[in-house]
């Protein structure tokens, strides 16, 4: 149960800095698991997004395709808050 929540967070995560347009990228390492389980495999709407972060805290935490797919969440939630601050308004290097 703790690890579903933890997957949870992890999507959610990447879900709030999904683009204006309410679209979300799908991790290179997550396309293998999203095109099993239906869903496409470059963007994801915002009610896919909802659809596969309910499907995915169903499935089988051993399954490889699962592990692989939540480390490279976990990886890339760093590198989404790092692109965030620096779109920052007054993190700009070319003045105030």
């Amino acid at each position: 149960m703790m690890l579903a929540r933890a997957l949870i967070v992890a999507v959610l995560a990447l879900a709030g800095t999904a683009s204006a347009l309410g679209q979300t990228p799908v991790p290179a390492d997550c396309a293998p698991l999203a095109a099993r389980e239906g869903f496409p495999t470059d963007v994801l709407t915002d009610m896919q997004l909802a659809r596969a972060k309910a499907r995915m805290a169903k499935l089988n935490r051993t399954d490889p395709l699962v592990v692989s797919c939540r480390a490279a969440i976990q990886s890339e939630k760093p590198r989404q808050n790092d692109t965030a601050a620096d779109q920052q308004p007054g993190n700009s290097t070319y003045g105030p």
